[in-house]
C-alpha cells in the first residue's frame, strides 16, 4: 500500500476520510449559526439575508484564512472541494428560487392599464436606465481607470437592466416586519415591487437571447462566430416552443393532479415529483443552446398555472427547502468567494480606500437611480415628499438574484478584482439601511396622527361604524358572526357596516418561508398548508353569512403574520388605515367540553394587553362562550338576550354607545343595568390601586358626563322599548359581585366596559382578586370560571390617547 505524507516544505495534504466530516461540520455550522444569528437580528429589524451573508462573509474567511495556514493546493482546498460543492447547490438553489418567483407572479397585470403602483414601478425602471447609462458615458470619457475597470461588468446591457431590478420577495418580508404591510404605502410598494421584478425579469430574459451576440462584439477570439450568431434563433424556438407546451399541456396535468388531490387530503407525493421533474426538465431544456438556466426557470414559473392546490404545494415546498438549507450554502458560498477576493486584495496591496470608493459609486448610482423616478411619480398620486422617497429606497431592495448575478460575473472574470466584494456589499447595503430609515419616516407619519380620536361615542349613527375582527382560527367564527350580525343594528342600510377580519397567524421559519405577495388588502400572503386550509374555511363561513342577508354590510379581509411580541403593531396599524372605531379581540381562553375556560395560547393574552394600551381606536375583548351557537343571529331566530353593566367612566360609555347599535337589531333584547350607589355608602371613590381620590370637582364632572351620557341612551331607546332598564343599588365591591353573580344565566351575552384605575366605590376592592388585570374588574368576575357556562363577555375599553395606561399591563412578555 502506497503511504501518503506530508511533503518537504511541509505542505499537507488531506484524504477524503478526513475531508468528509470536516464538510459535514462546516454545513451543521453554517446551518444552526444562521438560524441563531437570525433569530438575533430579527430584533433589529433586519431580515435573515443579512444574518445568513455574515455567517457566509464568517465561514469563508475561516475557510479561506485554514487554506492559507496549511497551504493546501487548489485540488485539495477548501475553496475547490466545498466552493463547488456550494456553487452546484446555489446554482440549483437559484433555479428553484426564480422558478417560486415565477409562480407567484401574474403575467396578465402587464397587459391591463396601469395604475398607481405599475406607473411608479415603470418610473423607477427608466430613471435607474437612464441615470446608469448617463454615469457609465460620463465615467468612459472622464478615463476613470479605477471605476471603469471596477464596473466594466455594466457594459453588459442584460446587468444594467438588472440594476434596475426589485427583490420582490426580500421586499415582501421586508414589508411585513417593517408593520407597513397595511397601509398605503405599504399595499404600493409591494404592488410596485412585483412589477418592477416581472418587468425587468421578462426584459432580461429576452435580453438573455441575444447574450450571445453581445460576446462576439466584446471578444474579436471567439473563432465561430457564424455559429453564435444562428444561436439567437435557436434560443428563440425553443423558448416559444416550450411556453407553448406549458400552457397546452401543463394546465391539463396541473388540474388532473388538483382533482386527485383535494382539499383537506395529504398531496401524493409521487404527483408532486412529477410535476416537478416535468417542470426541470424544461428549465433546463434551453441550457442545450447556451440559454441560462436561471433565465429559463423563471420563465417556466411564470407560465405555469397558478390556480389550484399544486401551484401553492410548489412554492411552500420550494420556499422552505430554500429557507432551511439552500439559502444559507447559497450565502457560505457567496462568502468564500467575498473571503477569497478581499484576501487576494490584500495580497495585491489595493488601496482600500479606492476599494470604497467603488462602494459608495455602486450605491449611490443605484439609489439616486431608482429614488428620482419614483418621488416624481409618487408625487404625481400626492405622495407627500418622506413617503416617496420611502417608496423609492424600498423599491431599491437587491437580494439573491443579484448577488448570484455578481458571482457568475467573478467566475466567468466579467469583474475586476475589487468588483466583486463591492457589488455584494452594496447589495447588502440596501437591504440594512433601509429598513432603519423607512422605520423612522413612517414613525414620524404616524406620530402626526397620533391624538385623532376613535371612538363610538363621537361616531356618527348615520356614517359607516369600521370595526375590525380579530380571528385566531376557525373556533373563533360563530361568535364573531354574531357578534357582527348584532353591531349591524336595525336599519343597515341607513348605517353601513364595514367588517375587516383579520388572521392572526404567528410568523414561524415555517409561515416566513412561505410568505408572498397578496391580494387585495393584504400585502402579503401565506402558502403555507395549514394557514391557507383555515383561511379559507374561514372565508367560506363569512361568506355564507353575507349570502343570507348582507344588506348594509361589507366585509374585506386582513392577515397579520407577525411574532407574538410585534403582533400588537399589525393590528394596530392595520385599524389605523382602516380608520377603525372599533377593534374585537378575541379572549386567550378557549371554552372547553365541560364548560371551564383555559388558554389555548398564552402569548394572545399579551397582544391583547398590548393591543389594549397602544391601539389608535376602541377596544373590545371577547370572552366566548357559546354566543349562538353555529347560528348567526336574525330576525327569525330566537331572542337573545343582551345585557349592558353601566356603573360610570369612560369605558362603560363607550360600552353604553355600542349597545346602543345593538338595540336597535330586532335579533337582540337588550337590558341596561346601572348600578348606584346605594344612600348611606361611602362618599369617596377608591381606585383600583388602593389610592383614595380626593379630587371632588373631577368626581363630579365625572358624574355628570355619566348622567348627560346615560339620559341620552334612555331618551332614545328606553324610552322607545327598545332596550329595557334595571337599577342595582349596592354599597360596595363585594355587593356588586353578589349582584353580578344573581345575573347568571338569565342573559347570553354581557356588554361591560373595562374601568380604569380610578373605579368607584361600586368596584372597591375588586381588582384585589382579578385573575385578569386586563379584563377590569367586572369584566374578570364575569368572565372567572365559576361565573357562568354560557354567558358570553364583550369588555370594551375607550380609545384616550393622553391617558397613560396602569402599569399593570406591563410590556414585557412573560412565559407564564
Amino acid at each position: 500500500m502506497e503511504k501518503i505524507s506530508g511533503n518537504e516544505t511541509g505542505n499537507s495534504t488531506c484524504t477524503p476520510d478526513k475531508t468528509t466530516p470536516l464538510l459535514v461540520s462546516d454545513f451543521a455550522l453554517i446551518l444552526v449559526g444562521g438560524r441563531i444569528l437570525s433569530a438575533i437580528f430579527r430584533f433589529l429589524g433586519q431580515p435573515s439575508i443579512i444574518a445568513e451573508s455574515i455567517v457566509g462573509v464568517g465561514m469563508g474567511y475561516y475557510e479561506v484564512r485554514k487554506d492559507r495556514i496549511f497551504k493546501h493546493s487548489d485540488r485539495e482546498s477548501v475553496i475547490g472541494k466545498l466552493g463547488r460543492l456550494l456553487r452546484t447547490s446555489g446554482e440549483a438553489g437559484m433555479m428553484a428560487y426564480m422558478l417560486s418567483v415565477g409562480i407567484e407572479m401574474d403575467p396578465v397585470s402587464i397587459f391591463r392599464w396601469p395604475n398607481r403602483a405599475a406607473i411608479i414601478a415603470y418610473a423607477g425602471i427608466l430613471s435607474n436606465l437612464i441615470v446608469t447609462v448617463t454615469m457609465r458615458s460620463i465615467i468612459d470619457k472622464s478615463d476613470s481607470k479605477l471605476l471603469k475597470e471596477g464596473n466594466r461588468f455594466d457594459k453588459n446591457i442584460v446587468n444594467i437592466v438588472m440594476g434596475t431590478n426589485t427583490a420582490s420577495p426580500i421586499l415582501t418580508r421586508l414589508i411585513t416586519e417593517l408593520k407597513i404591510g397595511k397601509t398605503e404605502v405599504g399595499r404600493i410598494v409591494v404592488s410596485a415591487g412585483i412589477m418592477n421584478d416581472m418587468v425587468t425579469m421578462l426584459l432580461m430574459v429576452i435580453l438573455s437571447v441575444f447574450d450571445p451576440l453581445m460576446r462576439v462584439q466584446e471578444d474579436p477570439s471567439i473563432t465561430n462566430p457564424e455559429f453564435i450568431y444562428a444561436t439567437p434563433i435557436y434560443m428563440t424556438l425553443l423558448l416559444v416552443a416550450e411556453a407553448v407546451f406549458i400552457i397546452k399541456v401543463i394546465p391539463k396535468l396541473t388540474k388532473w393532479v388538483n382533482k386527485k388531490n383535494p382539499e383537506g387530503r395529504p398531496m401524493k407525493p409521487s404527483h408532486i415529483f412529477l410535476v416537478f421533474l416535468i417542470v426541470f426538465v424544461l428549465s433546463v431544456m434551453p441550457v442545450t443552446v447556451g440559454y441560462n438556466a436561471v433565465m429559463s426557470a423563471f420563465l417556466v414559473g411564470l407560465i405555469f398555472p397558478r390556480e389550484g392546490r399544486l401551484s401553492r404545494q410548489m412554492v411552500h415546498k420550494i420556499n422552505i427547502i430554500l429557507s432551511l438549507l439552500v439559502s444559507p450554502l447559497f450565502f457560505c458560498w457567496i462568502g468564500l468567494e467575498t473571503a477569497s477576493s478581499l484576501f487576494k486584495i490584500w495580497d495585491a496591496r489595493v488601496n482600500f480606500g479606492k476599494v470604497f470608493l467603488q462602494f459608495l459609486y455602486v450605491a449611490a448610482i443605484g439609489t439616486i437611480g431608482k429614488v428620482s423616478g419614483t418621488v416624481i411619480a409618487a408625487n404625481l398620486f400626492n405622495f407627500q415628499l418622506p413617503e416617496a422617497i420611502a417608496i423609492g429606497l424600498l423599491l431599491n431592495i437587491k437580494g439573491h438574484l443579484h448577488i448570484y448575478a455578481a458571482a457568475v460575473g467573478k467566475k466567468e472574470g466579467n469583474l475586476s478584482l475589487s468588483a466583486f466584494p463591492v457589488r455584494y456589499f452594496s447589495i447588502l447595503f440596501t437591504v440594512t439601511y433601509i429598513p432603519l430609515v423607512v422605520k423612522n419616516i413612517i414613525h414620524r407619519a404616524r406620530k402626526k396622527a397620533a391624538n385623532q380620536v376613535m371612538t363610538l361615542q363621537l361616531h356618527d349613527s348615520m356614517t359607516e361604524l369600521r370595526i375590525m375582527v380579530c380571528l385566531h382560527g376557525i373556533h373563533n367564527i360563530p361568535a364573531a358572526i354574531n357578534i357582527i350580525e348584532a353591531s349591524r343594528g336595525g336599519e343597515p342600510e341607513l348605517s353601513p357596516l364595514m367588517i375587516y377580519a383579520m388572521d392572526l397567524v404567528q410568523l414561524t421559519h415555517r409561515t416566513a418561508a412561505t410568505l408572498t405577495h397578496g391580494e387585495g388588502l393584504d400585502a402579503v400572503a401565506v402558502t403555507d398548508e395549514s394557514v391557507v386550509k383555515m383561511r379559507e374555511d374561514i372565508t367560506n363561513a363569512i361568506e355564507a353569512y353575507v349570502q343570507q342577508g348582507g344588506e348594509g354590510l361589507t366585509v374585506r379581509r386582513l392577515l397579520a403574520v407577525s411574532l407574538f411580541e410585534n403582533m400588537h403593531e399589525d393590528v394596530c396599524n392595520a385599524a389605523a388605515d382602516a380608520l377603525a372605531m372599533l377593534i374585537i379581540l378575541p379572549f386567550h381562553k378557549k371554552q372547553r367540553i365541560d364548560g371551564s375556560l383555559e388558554a389555548t395560547h398564552h402569548k394572545f393574552r399579551h397582544v391583547n394587553k398590548r393591543v389594549l394600551r397602544r391601539a389608535p381606536c376602541s377596544v373590545g375583548i371577547l370572552v366566548d362562550r357559546g354566543l349562538g351557537g353555529n347560528n348567526h343571529l336574525s330576525a327569525a331566530s330566537a331572542t337573545h338576550q343582551v345585557a349592558v353593566i353601566f356603573i360610570g367612566g369612560c369605558d362603560d360609555r363607550e360600552a353604553l354607545a355600542y349597545a346602543s347599535r345593538l338595540a336597535d337589531h330586532p335579533g337582540v333584547k337588550l337590558t341596561v343595568i346601572r348600578f348606584l350607589t346605594e344612600a348611606g355608602a361611602e362618599s369617596s371613590t377608591v381606585g383600583t390601586s388602593g389610592r383614595i381620590l380626593t379630587d371632588i370637582q373631577e368626581l363630579e364632572k365625572e358624574m355628570s358626563i355619566d348622567d348627560e351620557c346615560f339620559a341620552n341612551f334612555y331618551e332614545r331607546n328606553v324610552a322607545d322599548g327598545r332596550a329595557g332598564y334595571v337599577e342595582k343599588y349596592v354599597v360596595n365591591g363585594a355587593e356588586t359581585v353578589a349582584t353580578l353573580r344573581a345575573l347568571e344565566g338569565l342573559y347570553s351575552l354581557f356588554i361591560v366596559g373595562r374601568g380604569g384605575k380610578d373605579g368607584s366605590a361600586l368596584t372597591a376592592g375588586m381588582g384585589e382578586w382579578v385573575e385578569c388585570p386586563e379584563l377590569g374588574p367586572v369584566g374578570d368576575t364575569l368572565a372567572a370560571s365559576d361565573f357562568s357556562v354560557t354567558a358570553s363577555v364583550l369588555i370594551i375599553k375607550q380609545h384616550n390617547p393622553t391617558k397613560e395606561e396602569e402599569d399593570e399591563l406591563d410590556d414585557e412578555f412573560s412565559v407564564t
